[in-house]
């Protein structure tokens, strides 16, 4: 086994980390508990009957406890040696605290065969949940086999039946939220049962299977009681597995983890480690059981953003001006100046520069300087430079500066299909769970950073392998292709991080396919969905929104592309972006009109002096139902912390010309000062009783037209608003 990469360095750590722990403090298992808390959870752990016991789970002020009765965690309660199953007995051995970590950790050790096993809890800073997580250290001589063992696993949750309790999970939509988005509601009775599969995309397996796993949801799953209370769990991993609920007698269960068919191997004296998973309580509706997600995933997971704006105005250059590959340097100069005229940040060179994916060099004959003049003219201008680069496609080429099938096709997931004439190979797909393979994309990714002038990389398609024929250090089994293949696409983002701080990167994924909370632990932006449409757009937003800041969802627009009227270059498209991290992607930007550019210099304005600010810290309200294209739709968000506030209202192709709009959120007894962007909202000074109860009514007269609609309180709204 390879002792490079997160792989070496991973069971190299844990297995100080278990040695430490096992030679420190031993404590006796039957009288012992600990308390980790968070701004919004309370765990009370214990040791009874040598396993691992949640004691008690609660918000913070809240008089209600999850835990009826003493929850044991599941430790592997079998392995296999030489093909067969042998029963574990575990002993608890010790347990260790580190307080400026807020880290817990159990140890629990077996004989026969020698095994250590250690539950680690984690209680991150600020809002948000705690974590739990499992390493397996093989101490015998023999390889051994394991199966899958849960990451969290809650067996009996006491639910309070006699309340209206329901619960949410949330679709992707990654390759089109209007198919295969949605948010999933239903009520929690006795006969409830909810299973929330996770499934990145596995790039070599055609269209059908894609479109499964752009279906696939995110590893989540929230359990809200009335407008009281409520209670979420997930998994912080990006490969194959599973979230799953039940009711039985006015109980919960709730179990996290892999697919329950995985199969690994652990050699002697390696270290597993079973992914992250948490669970979160907190008190209020499903909006505050959001915004503690929001803060964990900013405050915690979310790699630090570099040196700029956050989220950045991106402009991304991909099919304007023709098809990909027949762009030269002059056309990107020109597109780059136009993305400086109308006010962007970032320009994104997407999948156009190379002369086929997998061979990572600027094309000559099209772009003889390289990229040197196109980093130079948009450093110069304050800009940041941004690359498309799916780098875990493969090449036809055997040149060795090229990620050629034939110079090494153990690399590959499976003999690709070079399609003649095409740019990009989609069906050429390296698993990084091979550890060469990866040694070789942290190089080419570090060189072309580097070389290249690279301040923002976005990485596309799939850099996960499901299922793969490549040759493997880490087993030899079907099912955990997905694992080490996650743990490889970590380390190359962890290293594109550590080597060039302040870079920015992006996940798209083929769309918002690995939309997880182990993905944005490693990139700044998940992509919301491939259909570069306003409502599509708009129907990720909402979706995802339930557990991920509308700061890191990566929102496209093409003008024209998938709709003439929808998407037509006017601000109801812009809006659909800029309710996110929007990313400009013209297609026609010659048939632009003075009138069209000059609306889109005044979107970046507004972005950039009013709905950023709300969105760094912004309480998210759906004002109006899921986007479906016929009936008005809208959201609001509220900074508490600044007391402004950003509605968008958009009317689609409906036959109403007005519509109350009732906002949230705000202090019923406080004063507002109402406008609206294109005057559809007269402006006033309503209270926030006024404003929630009685509403604002917006006037558009015509179809596919929107309003941005400011809010802020009469305290400061003199202060920067837009005019």
């Amino acid at each position: 086994m390879s002792n490079s990469g997160i792989f070496g360095r991973t069971f190299l750590v844990l297995a100080l980390a278990v040695a430490s722990c096992a030679d420190g403090q031993t404590l006796p298992g039957t009288d012992k508990h600990w308390s980790l808390k968070t701004e919004d959870t309370e765990l009370e752990l214990g040791v009874r009957g040598d396993a691992p016991v949640v004691l008690s789970l609660r918000a913070p002020g809240s008089s209600w406890n999850w835990i009826q009765d003493a929850n044991s965690e599941s430790l592997p309660a079998a392995i296999v040696r030489d093909g067969g199953r042998i029963g574990v007995s575990w002993k608890f051995i010790g347990a260790k605290y580190d307080g400026p970590n807020a880290t817990l950790t159990l140890s629990f050790a077996s004989t026969i065969p020698s095994l250590q096993v250690d539950s680690v809890w984690h209680a991150p800073r600020g809002r948000g949940p705690i974590e739990h997580s499992l390493t397996i250290t093989n101490r015998s001589s023999d390889v051994l086999t394991l199966t899958s063992v849960p990451s969290l696993q809650l067996g009996r949750l006491q639910a309070p039946m006699d309340k209206y309790i329901e619960s949410t999970q949330v679709r992707r939509g990654g390759s089109n939220a209007e198919v295969q988005g949605g948010i999933l509601s239903q009520a929690v009775s006795n006969e409830w049962q909810a299973n929330v599969p996770s499934n990145p995309p596995d790039g070599g397996n055609g269209d059908a299977s894609a479109v499964v796993d752009a279906a696939s949801q995110i590893p989540f799953l929230g359990i809200q009681v009335e407008s009281s209370h409520g209670l979420y769990v997930g998994w912080k991993f990006s490969a194959v597995g599973q979230v799953s609920g039940s009711a039985k007698d006015g109980t919960l269960g709730l179990s996290v983890g892999l697919a329950k068919d995985f199969v690994t191997d652990l050699p002697p004296s390696a270290v597993f480690r079973v992914p992250t998973a948490f669970v979160g309580t907190y008190v209020g509706d499903q909006e505050a059981g959001s915004y503690s997600i929001y803060r964990y995933v900013m405050d915690s997971l979310l790699p630090k953003p570099g040196a700029g704006p956050y989220p950045t105005l991106a402009y991304n250059y991909y099919l304007d001006g023709g098809e990909p590959g027949t762009q030269d340097e002059a056309a990107v100069l020109s597109s780059a100046a136009l993305a400086h005229e109308l006010g962007f940040e970032t320009f994104v060179a997407d999948a156009m520069w190379f002369p086929e994916s997998g061979d990572w060099r600027w094309e000559p004959a099209r772009f003889p300087h390289g990229a040197a003049p196109i980093a130079r003219y948009l450093h110069d201008h304050g800009m940041k430079f941004g690359l498309w680069m799916a780098w875990t496609h493969g090449s036809r080429s055997d040149s060795d500066t090229a990620m050629g099938f034939g110079r090494h096709p153990g690399w590959f997931t499976r003999p690709p299909k070079f399609q003649a004439g095409s740019l990009i190979n989609w069906d050429a797909q390296i698993d990084v769970g091979n550890d060469d393979a990866r040694a070789w994309i942290r190089r080419e990714t570090a060189r072309a950073v580097r070389e290249y002038g690279i301040d923002y990389l976005k990485t596309d398609h799939s850099p996960i392998a499901v299922t793969s024929l490549a040759q493997q250090q880490h087993g030899r089994h079907s099912t955990d292709v997905s694992y080490w293949s996650t743990l490889g696409y970590y380390e190359v983002q962890e290293s594109l991080l550590r080597k060039f701080p302040g870079i920015v990167l992006e996940s798209c994924a083929g769309g918002g396919r690995i939309k997880d909370f182990g993905n944005i632990e490693h990139a700044h932006y998940v992509v919301g969905t491939d259909t570069l449409s306003a409502l599509a757009d708009r129907q990720s937003l909402y979706d995802t929104s339930v557990v991920f800041p509308p700061a890191t969802i990566q929102l496209y627009t093409y003008e024209r592309y998938f709709s003439e009227f929808a998407d037509a270059p006017e601000p109801y498209l812009w809006r659909s972006g800029m309710l996110g991290a929007w990313q400009i992607d013209l297609t026609q930007s010659a048939k632009l009109t003075a009138i069209q550019k000059s609306q889109i210099k005044r979107a970046t304005e507004v972005y950039r002096t009013w709905i950023r600010p709300v969105m760094a810290d912004a309480h998210v309200y759906r004002i109006l139902p899921r986007p479906d294209g016929s009936h008005w739709d809208g959201m609001f968000y509220w900074n508490r912390g600044i007391k402004r506030g950003t509605g968008f209202v958009f009317r689609p192709n409906s036959d109403r010309s007005g519509q109350f709009v009732y906002l949230a959120g705000l202090d019923p007894k406080a004063m507002y000062h109402v406008r609206g962007e294109d005057g559809a909202v007269a402006e006033a000074e309503m209270s926030g009783q006024d404003l929630t109860a009685n509403g604002i009514f917006v006037h558009l007269p015509e179809r596919f037209t929107s309003e941005i609609v400011y809010v802020e309180a009469v305290s400061n709204a003199e202060s920067a608003a837009v005019r």
